[in-house]
């Protein structure tokens, strides 16, 4: 819940800051906190996941893609296979909407003018 708070306490700042933000932590694990968030049953914790991916996605689609690119290379349960297990078994519309959206998100392709080179990445991204 702090993270979320702490996203939410991060939208008035100005773009470079709040960009940052997501990059730091998504540097230090926070996409863990994620999947280990989407591997429970509760669902507050559940929904709280669910936005904190969302805003990183809306911030840094790319690091997110690269995660689970990475999770993909070591042969793990990757985050979207987490993604695409909770809306097989949940009942609730609202976070199976709200995670279809996330995975249309990953899954769409950027415009050419989008394309840009991220040094983190060494390639496109």
């Amino acid at each position: 819940m702090f993270l979320h708070q702490l996203f939410t306490l991060a939208k008035p700042l100005q773009a470079i800051g709040r960009i940052a933000l997501y990059r730091g932590l998504i540097d230090r694990g926070l996409l863990h906190v994620v999947e280990w968030a989407f591997r429970r049953r509760e669902a507050p914790i559940l929904h709280t996941a669910s936005e904190i991916l969302t805003f990183t996605l809306e911030h840094d689609t790319n690091a997110v893609r690269h995660h689970i690119l990475k999770e993909h290379d070591a042969d793990a349960t990757t985050l979207l296979a987490e993604m695409i297990g909770i809306q097989g078994l949940t009942d609730n519309t609202g976070l199976a909407s709200h995670l279809s959206d996330s995975i249309r998100h990953l899954l769409d392709i950027p415009h050419e003018s989008e394309v840009s080179y991220d040094p983190r990445f060494g390639r496109l991204g």
